[in-house]
């Protein structure tokens, strides 16, 4: 099975990149393939071992709200 992770994953902050630890502990023990969405994706590659692709997706607040 394959799963898509977002977040703020490559920024160099270590909440995030914990998270990103965990959760890839956890899911591959499941069978699950990674792919991280990252605005650093070589980063994510470097630190984690992860394919990980460019996050594009930045949504002004205001087409939230609509």
């Amino acid at each position: 099975m394959n799963a898509l992770l977002m977040g703020y994953y490559g920024q160099k902050n270590l909440g995030d990149e914990m998270m990103l630890f965990c959760l890839r502990r956890q899911l591959e023990k499941r069978g699950f393939r990674l792919t991280v969405l990252s605005e650093q994706p070589q980063e994510v590659e470097r630190l984690h071992h992860l394919p990980a692709v460019l996050d594009l997706m930045e949504l002004p607040l205001n087409d939230l709200r609509n």
